[in-house]
């Protein structure tokens, strides 16, 4: 059984915990609980947008991310108390758990970066408020740097990324593609200012929260993906056109 609401109207601030204190490259988020207005919400805040989503089976609400974070359980369970009896993350810092100590609605607000999770009894009628949207320019800003190796019969593209990120690298029409699937800014003023060998151009765009980076190659670049694990590098090597002409060059009449 839930206490009356009036009871539990007292108990307004929260629990707050930072994930990632130890890795500012990794999305970080903050985790408030409150009860008031006769519902109990779980909001977290991330600094860029992430996936997540909630459930409640077995009487227990299930809230988990597809990024890791840190959270004071216990000073969450103390805020929800009138609503929760213990409250616990898996070992994968991914998944929060909380045990109800009766039945409630969810209902779930996702912004991609701040999500609220309200936990509402038979008494609540209608649907609570949700949170105000985030402030997109309060979201972290990824910087993506592009350094340059140029070797006699090598350009080398090596991408520091911040923080883990998938990506795709394609060559065709004299186009390389390097697309990420999150988003970052990047200075590619390098390569009009003083472009290495076989490349010419560049430019970056922005959409559904993805990044790609198109870079103007000479066509006939041999093109090759020399990525070892986290570390995203990419090969453009001499074309074939011009080593053929300088082997002839090179060759005895």
């Amino acid at each position: 059984m839930l206490r009356p609401s009036f009871l539990a109207a007292s108990l307004v601030l929260a629990a707050v915990s930072t994930a990632f204190a130890d890795d500012p490259l990794q999305p970080q988020a903050n985790v408030v609980a409150s009860v008031h207005g006769g519902f109990a919400r779980v909001q977290v805040d991330w600094s860029e947008p992430v996936k997540g989503r909630a459930q409640v089976a077995d009487g227990v609400l299930v809230i988990s991310f597809d990024q890791t974070f840190d959270v004071d359980a216990d000073a969450l369970a103390r805020v929800l108390e009138p609503y929760v009896a213990m409250v616990r993350q898996d070992a994968d810092r991914r998944t929060l758990r909380m045990a109800l100590k009766g039945p409630v609605r969810l209902k779930t607000t996702d912004y991609g970066s701040r999500f609220a999770f309200d936990l509402l009894p038979p008494s609540f009628a209608g649907q609570p408020l949700p949170p105000p949207a985030p402030n997109a320019n309060t979201l972290k800003t990824r910087q993506l740097v592009v350094r340059v190796s140029e070797r006699e019969k090598t350009t080398r593209l090596l991408f520091d990324f911040p923080g883990k990120v998938d990506y795709t690298a394609k060559l065709a029409g004299g186009k390389l593609q390097v697309a990420f699937s999150k988003p970052a800014k990047v200075d590619l003023r390098r390569f009009t200012d003083s472009p290495p060998s076989w490349i010419c151009g560049a430019r970056s765009t922005v959409a559904d929260g993805k990044l790609t980076v198109e870079f103007d190659v000479d066509r006939e670049a041999d093109f090759h993906d020399v990525s070892e694990g986290d570390r995203i590098v990419l090969e453009l090597r001499e074309p074939k056109t011009d080593a053929a002409a300088a082997d002839a060059t090179a060759a005895p009449k």
